[in-house]
C-alpha cells in the first residue's frame, strides 16, 4: 500500500499528478458533501468508469448497502483519529461488486476545507479464499509459508482429519503432517516453485494420534496477504484404497470386473511389454489381437497423435509412482478403415510383492462423444438444425428448470404451442432433471427417468427422459431429451396381460395334476382318520367302558392333526387357484423380519428341532409390500430349512441377510442342511412337486411363494449343492 504524504500533495502539483497518475493502487479524493473531486487512472480501471461519471458522485452510492453501517463508523473514527484501514465492497459500473482495502487519511486543502484521501487496493481473490478456507467441505485444505514450511491457514475439514484443534495445527509444520521424507518433500515444493505448476497425486499423512491416512493431494502457488504461499487441498481416499487393496486380493474378482466392463485394461512393462490385455483392447480397434508390445500398437496410432502420446510417457517416467496421470485423448485405425477416438488414464502398478513393475492404462472410445462435440462446437445452427430435426423431444431449460427453448417434436408430442412452453416449468421433474445432468456431468452414471406425463388434451404419454449441461452461447442449459415410449410401455402392459393370463391358464391345466395330486395327499390323512374313527365305534360296540383318558386323547389328538393337515391342503389349494391380490404399502422390511423371528411360533418350531437362527442386518430398510404376503413367503422358506436338517449330524443352522444394493433389496435365507438334488433343483417350483415325505407337504409353497415375490416385482430364486446346504434368495425393488 503506497504512502502519500498530505503536505506534499499541495506543495507540487506536478509532482502530485505524476505519483497519482502512475501508481497501481487506486486513488480518490473526497470533498464536501462526500463528494468524489478526484479519481486517479486506476481506480477508473478497476470500477470501468470514466472520470466523468465519477467526479461530483457521493462516494456512498456505490458502496454495498450491506457495507454502509460499517463504513459510517470508520468514517467517525477516521476523522477523529485522522487515518484507518477498512475492507468493504464497491459496485463496478457493470453491476458487480469487488472487496477493497482502503486506507483513508484525513487532511486539509489550500483553503482550511476538510478532506479525505483514500488509497485503496483490489482484495477480492484474498476475501474468495479466505472464504473458501472457512468452508466445511468434504475437502481439507491449507496454506503453507514457503519459507518456514509452517502452515498458517486450515480450514474445519482437515483438522476433522488429522484431529487437531485449529490452533494446534497452526503450530505445526509441514513436515510433521506428510509421511514423506523431508527431502523428496522439499524436492516436490522446489518443483512446484520452479515450474509454477500444480502437482496432483497420492500421498499419505499422519494424523495426530499416530494414525496414517490416505490422501489425493493437490498442491500450486498462490498470493495470499502480498506473498506467495503453498496452497494444498487433501481429499481422503481411504476407502478408494480399501476398495483397491480389496480387488488386488482377489484377482479372479478383479479379472472378471475388467474382462466385462467396456473400457480396455492395459498392464504395460517399463520394457514397453505388455504384461495383461483385457478382451476389450483389441476389440476397441475391430481387432482379433493388437500384438505384444507398445511397438505393435504404434503402427495404428494417427500420425498426428504420437508425438503426444510419446511426450506424455515421458513426461510420467519419473513421477509415476506417486501420481495419477492426467487423461490423454488420441486417434487410433480400427479395422474398418475408420479412426476411433479414444481416451487413456495412466496410473503406477505394483506386482505381488509390492515393488513398481509398470504402467495401468484404462482406454475407452471416445469417438462418438468426439463426434457430438465437434458436431456442437462446428457451430450453434449445426445444433440448431440438430435440436429441430431429431426424432425425439429436445427441451432446453435454464439452471433452474425453466423452459427457455423446445423442438418441434415437443410441441408434436404434448400438443402445447411453444408460447404455452416457454417460461413454464415441469414442477418437481424440473428439480429432478437439474439434479440428474448435474450427476451426469461429474461422471457419475445416471439412468434415463421412465414416467407418465400430461398431454394439453388431458391424455397420458408414457416417457424416457435423458438430462445433461451444454453450454450455448456461453451459457449453460439443462438439455432433457424426452422420448416418447408409450408403445413399449402398452406393450409391457400387454405382456404382463398374457403372462398372467398364460399362469391362470397353467393353473387351468393342472386341474388334471391338481386331482391326483389332491387324492394323493388327502388319501394318507383321510384313512387315518377312518381307521381311528373305526377304532374307537368297535371299541364302544364291544365293550362297555371306554379306553383309558390318555390312550383316547391320543386317538382324539391324532383326528385332529390329520384334520389340520387337511384343511392347509385345501388352503394351499385355495391360493392356488386364485389370483393373487397384493395391497401395497409402504412398511420396514427390517422390522418385518425381525418381529416375525421373534414370533413365538417361528421360536417355537425352531427350539424343537435345535436350529440355530441368525439374523444379519446393518440397516433400516423401507420398501413398498404387502406385509401378510411377504410375511407368508419368509415363514415359508424357513419351514423349508427346518424340514431340510432331517438326517444331518451337524448342528442346524439359518441364516437371514437383508441387504441393500442400490436401487434393490435383498433378502437371503440361507441354512446347511441336506441340500437339494441337482435333478429336483430345476423342479422346484413346479406346483405339487415336492420331495419331502408324505403328509409333509403339498408342495405349492414354493408355487405360490415365487407368484407373491413376482407380484411384487421382484424375484425368488433357490440354489443349492447337495449334501451342503441351500439358499434362497428374494430380489424387490427399494426405496
Amino acid at each position: 500500500m503506497i504512502k502519500v504524504s498530505k503536505q506534499s500533495i499541495w506543495d507540487s502539483e506536478e509532482r502530485y499528478r505524476l505519483i497519482t497518475e502512475n501508481v497501481r493502487d487506486s486513488i480518490s479524493i473526497i470533498g464536501s458533501g462526500f463528494k468524489i473531486e478526484y479519481v486517479n487512472p486506476s481506480y477508473l480501471k478497476l470500477l470501468g468508469y470514466s472520470r466523468d461519471e465519477l467526479i461530483g458522485r457521493r462516494a456512498l452510492e456505490n458502496i454495498h448497502p450491506a457495507d454502509v453501517d460499517n463504513i459510517k463508523n470508520y468514517l467517525r473514527e477516521l476523522f477523529r483519529k485522522a487515518e484507518g484501514t477498512v475492507e468493504l465492497r464497491i459496485k463496478k459500473k457493470n453491476g458487480e461488486y469487488i472487496w477493497v482495502e482502503s486506507k483513508g487519511s484525513v487532511f486539509f486543502d489550500e483553503q482550511k476545507k476538510t478532506k479525505l484521501l483514500s488509497v485503496s487496493r483490489d482484495i477480492t481473490e484474498q476475501k474468495a479464499l479466505e472464504d473458501a478456507l472457512k468452508i466445511k467441505s468434504a475437502d481439507s485444505t491449507l496454506l503453507v509459508d514457503l519459507e518456514t514450511r509452517n502452515i498458517i491457514e486450515s480450514n474445519p475439514s482437515l483438522q476433522h482429519l488429522l484431529g487437531y484443534t485449529s490452533e494446534e495445527i497452526l503450530k505445526l509444520g509441514l513436515y510433521e503432517i506428510f509421511s514423506l521424507e523431508r527431502e523428496a518433500l522439499d524436492r516436490k515444493i522446489l518443483q512446484i516453485i520452479k515450474e509454477k505448476s500444480t502437482f496432483f497425486g497420492e500421498q499419505v499423512i499422519k494424523m495426530r494420534d499416530g494414525n496414517l491416512v490416505d490422501v489425493e493431494v493437490r498442491a500450486n502457488l498462490i498470493v495470499y496477504s502480498g506473498k506467495r504461499v503453498l496452497y494444498i487441498i487433501f481429499r481422503d481416499i481411504t476407502i478408494q484404497k480399501l476398495m483397491e487393496k480389496k480387488l488386488e486380493e482377489s484377482e479372479r474378482k478383479y479379472r472378471e470386473i475388467i474382462e466385462n466392463v467396456k473400457d480396455a485394461v492395459v498392464i504395460i512393462g517399463f520394457d514397453g511389454k505388455f504384461h495383461y490385455q483385457s478382451p476389450q483392447f483389441a476389440k476397441l480397434l475391430g481387432r482379433e489381437e493388437i500384438g505384444d508390445d507398445l511397438t505393435t500398437v504404434g503402427q495404428y496410432i494417427h500420425k498426428d497423435d504420437i508425438e503426444a502420446l510419446l511426450d506424455a510417457f515421458q513426461e510420467s517416467a519419473g513421477r509415476i509412482a506417486i501420481l495419477s496421470l492426467p487423461e490423454v485423448e488420441f486417434r487410433a485405425l480400427h479395422r474398418d478403415g475408420h479412426y476411433a477416438w479414444l481416451a487413456s488414464s495412466t496410473k503406477a502398478h505394483y506386482n505381488e510383492d509390492g515393488s513398481l513393475d509398470g504402467y495401468l492404462v484404462t482406454l475407452r472410445d471416445i469417438t462418438e462423444q468426439k463426434i457430438t462435440i465437434e458436431k456442437l462446437e462446428d457451430s450453434e445452427e449445426k445444433y440448431r438444425e440438430l435440436f429441430e430435426n431429431s426424432p425425439n423431444s429436445i427441451i432446453l431449460m435454464d439452471i433452474n428448470g425453466i423452459i427457455r427453448d423446445c423442438n418441434l417434436i415437443t410441441i408434436q408430442y404434448f400438443g402445447f404451442e411453444k408460447e404455452d412452453l416457454i417460461g413454464s416449468g415441469f414442477g418437481e421433474i424440473s428439480s429432478i432433471l437439474v439434479e440428474k445432468a448435474e450427476d451426469k456431468s461429474k461422471g457419475k452414471i445416471t439412468e434415463p427417468i421412465e414416467l407418465l406425463l400430461h398431454k394439453k388434451d388431458g391424455s397420458l404419454l408414457w416417457a424416457s427422459l435423458e438430462a445433461s449441461i451444454v453450454e450455448l452461447a456461453n451459457e449453460l442449459f439443462i438439455q432433457a431429451i424426452v422420448q416418447d415410449i408409450t408403445p413399449r410401455k402398452l406393450a409391457e402392459q400387454k405382456l404382463k396381460e398374457s403372462e398372467e393370463e398364460m399362469r391362470e391358464k397353467t393353473k387351468l391345466a393342472a386341474v388334471g395334476q391338481l386331482a391326483a395330486g389332491v387324492a394323493h395327499e388327502l388319501n394318507t390323512p383321510l384313512a387315518n382318520i377312518n381307521l381311528t374313527a373305526e377304532y374307537l365305534l368297535e371299541f364302544t360296540e364291544k365293550s362297555d367302558r371306554l379306553p383309558d383318558p390318555e390312550a383316547l386323547k391320543k386317538e382324539i389328538l391324532d383326528i385332529k392333526n390329520q384334520v389340520r393337515f387337511c384343511a392347509n391342503i385345501v388352503q394351499d389349494l385355495l391360493q392356488f387357484s386364485r389370483k393373487i391380490e397384493i395391497n401395497l404399502e409402504r412398511l420396514s422390511i427390517t422390522s418385518l423380519l425381525t418381529e416375525l423371528i421373534g414370533s413365538p411360533s417361528i421360536l417355537k418350531k425352531f427350539k424343537e428341532n435345535n436350529v440355530l437362527i441368525s439374523l444379519e442386518i446393518r440397516e433400516d430398510i423401507e420398501i413398498m409390500g404387502d406385509r401378510t404376503l411377504l410375511s407368508q413367503v419368509i415363514q415359508n422358506l424357513l419351514e423349508n430349512s427346518i424340514d431340510a436338517f432331517e438326517e444331518i449330524q451337524r448342528q442346524p443352522k439359518v441364516t437371514i441377510k437383508l441387504l441393500k444394493i442400490n436401487d434393490r433389496v435383498e433378502i437371503t435365507v440361507k441354512d446347511n442342511g441336506k441340500g437339494i438334488k441337482k435333478e429336483n433343483l430345476a423342479r422346484i417350483f413346479e406346483p405339487f412337486f415336492t420331495t419331502k415325505a408324505v403328509g409333509k407337504g403339498t408342495g405349492l409353497g414354493l408355487s405360490i411363494s415365487r407368484g407373491i415375490i413376482e407380484k411384487h416385482s421382484g424375484e425368488l430364486t433357490i440354489r443349492s449343492i447337495y449334501g451342503k446346504g441351500a439358499e434362497a434368495k428374494i430380489i424387490l425393488p427399494g426405496l
